[in-house]
């Protein structure tokens, strides 16, 4: 309830330094879920036909996927738990109490995950053919145990479903996006899988292996191509009803010409995904000979952006909230907003060291509820700034549209008393050098 202090991060702002590193993690970490059955299967039909070139390689590309996997995913990881526990405690302590059990099950997933991927590569040569293919298979079964774990508390930040009634630990681990999520990102492991595949296979001296193996891989992506927009129509069924209009109006608005952000992102992720497999489809499965390294980067590169694209919207349209219908992102519980007049922003945050307002604290006091009430989203002058966001408003005008936010659901209500409201009006004014006003002059 608004009462941590705030990690000021400047004029990036608290939510690019969590996007930026989950962008990434959860690239790699989709990838490592995507190459163990990448690395089961090819192994299976490798040892059926005897295919010691096949094995050869997929020795050599183990490594690779047990360094990134296991290196940089589990930094990530470390990253994450860094940044969301300074940026937004309260959402973080929410879903620990609520997930407890199942956090510490992910955690022990983890640990063996990487056991096992230890033990998958060091084994190469030194075990039965039988048993290296059961560690290949029960490594992929690991992996996507934590997805299957990890992705109930992920949906269930957007779509809580019958917990906000019930606080039922089941109703909210199995909420209602929960599977056809797990589809969804399963499709997308196997895409992942395909693409660092071709980026690896792209390095292979041997021409008439090189030639396989990039046909062989670029057929990885080609399943999800048709089947992901039926899939990803079932989850967008279970999205409450103000987020699927959400997600409607920005599709709509892309023939309408109405290029709102959620309509650009979605524009870009329909764009690059088909870029990515039409280059897939037309360089490696029908041309592998002449593909090259330098395609498979750039194609790898897309799958970046379309991935931070794809957790940019779902984080988007989960906006006000952190956890939806409950908790916002400034960590005011919803129900506590709903009387958010008599709270009093000076009174519950202790860390705050002014207690009351006069004519000389109050650009300071300002600043110290702008951190609380508004720093989760908008910084004075960078990222979604106050000077963009403001720009030609006076202080009248500000402190009216404070006083709104209670009606729009487009931000947190305000959580303060009226003069707090003033004090945060003439600060945000301050920032972006609004004219004095008749609320100025009330204030004096």
């Amino acid at each position: 309830m608004l009462e941590f202090p705030v990690w000021n991060v400047r004029a990036a702002g608290g939510g690019w330094v969590i996007g930026v590193i989950a962008i990434f993690h959860v690239f790699v970490a989709q990838f490592a879920i995507g190459s163990g059955l990448y690395l089961a299967i090819t192994e299976t039909l490798a040892v059926r036909r005897n295919d010691q070139p096949v094995l050869a390689f997929l020795r050599s590309y183990s490594n690779f996927i047990m360094l990134l996997t296991t290196v940089f995913g589990a930094l990530s990881g470390v990253g994450i738990w860094f940044a969301i526990g300074n940026v937004n405690p309260t959402g973080v302590s929410a879903l620990i109490h609520n997930f407890m059990f199942f956090w510490a099950i992910e955690w022990v997933v983890f640990l063996v995950e990487i056991a096992i991927a230890f033990f998958y590569y060091y084994s190469w040569g030194k075990v039965s053919q039988r048993f290296h293919l059961q560690l290949a298979w029960l490594y992929y079964g690991i992996a996507f145990l934590s997805l299957v774990v990890i992705n109930g508390i992920l949906t269930f930040m957007l779509t809580p479903g019958d917990w906000i009634h019930t606080r039922n630990i089941w109703d909210a681990f199995f909420n209602p996006s929960y599977v056809p999520s797990v589809i969804v990102r399963t499709a997308i492991t196997c895409s992942l899988a395909g693409l660092f595949s071709i980026v690896v296979c792209a390095r292979i001296k041997e021409e008439g292996l090189r030639v396989r193996m990039l046909h062989y891989s670029a057929k990885w992506l080609m399943p999800s191509f048709f089947l992901l927009p039926v899939f990803l129509y079932w989850y967008f069924t279970t999205l409450p009803p103000a987020v699927a209009t959400l997600v409607q109006n920005g599709i709509d608005n892309i023939g309408a010409g109405n290029l709102s952000v959620l309509t650009r992102l979605l524009l870009l992720i329909m764009l690059l995904s088909v870029t990515i497999y039409v280059v897939s489809l037309l360089g490696p499965f029908f041309n592998p000979r002449s593909f090259s390294f330098g395609f498979g980067l750039a194609i790898l590169a897309l799958g970046l952006v379309v991935t931070g694209a794809t957790e940019s919207v779902r984080e988007m349209l989960r906006k006000p909230y952190v956890i939806y219908d409950y908790l916002y992102v400034n960590g005011a519980l919803k129900t506590v907003a709903a009387d958010s007049s008599r709270y009093g922003i000076l009174r519950q945050n202790k860390w705050i060291p002014e207690r009351s307002i006069t004519d000389e604290n109050r650009l300071v006091v300002g600043e110290q509820i702008f951190r609380v009430q508004c720093l989760s989203c908008h910084t004075p002058s960078g990222y979604r700034s106050m000077t963009d966001l403001a720009q030609g408003w006076d202080r009248e005008f500000i402190y009216n549209r404070i006083a709104s936010l209670q009606a729009t659901n487009l931000m947190p209500p305000f959580m303060g008393e009226d003069d707090e409201r003033r004090a945060l009006a003439e600060y945000i004014g301050d920032v972006v050098g609004a004219p004095p006003s008749s609320l100025t002059a009330a204030n004096q």
